[in-house]
């Protein structure tokens, strides 16, 4: 696995991301990570790497989904494990598969991620949630459901969940 740098920059990641000595190793026994360390600035960053590298599970790891086996990992300083909450108020996450929601309808699912992400102030939440779906192009169907949006539309979909609450890093 390997980690490419690109020099373009963008004021949304703002991110102080740093592993070290992280191992996770799966129920199955099988070793998804040994002894990775990373540290990145402020900037655009790609993770690269063949199938069955780590990539997806450091991912995880970062976004509070799976605990590392050992290892520490914090983000803005905050460690992923013992301060999941502050983490996730700092992280937008666009998962590969954006599945489960398919019967909400757009709006539903922006504002719930918004909630959960720490926007709790409905005053505060629903102009956020409303301009983040236009800026992503949604705004003509923010009340159909996900399972009536083409494919493309599911991804800008995921793009505006993990963009609604302001986070200052994208994953």
């Amino acid at each position: 696995m390997s980690v490419n740098r690109a020099t373009t920059r963008l004021d949304v990641v703002s991110p102080c991301i740093e592993v070290s000595d992280l191992r996770h190793v799966y129920k199955d026994g099988h070793m998804a990570l040994d002894g990775v360390n990373l540290t990145c600035e402020t900037g655009v960053y790609g993770l690269l790497g063949p199938n069955g590298a780590g990539k997806s599970t450091l991912m995880r790891i970062l976004c509070t989904l799976i605990r590392p086996t050992e290892g520490s990992v914090e983000l803005c300083g905050y460690d992923v494990t013992k301060q999941q909450r502050e983490v996730r108020r700092l992280l937008g996450y666009l998962p590969q598969d954006f599945g489960g929601w398919r019967s909400h309808r757009v709006i539903e699912v922006v504002d719930t991620l918004a909630q959960l992400s720490g926007l709790f102030s409905r005053k505060v939440r629903r102009p956020r949630v409303e301009h983040v779906i236009e800026q992503v192009g949604l705004a003509d169907v923010a009340y159909r459901k996900v399972k009536q949006l083409s494919g493309g539309m599911v991804r800008r979909l995921g793009v505006a969940q993990a963009l609604v609450h302001e986070p200052r890093i994208l994953v």
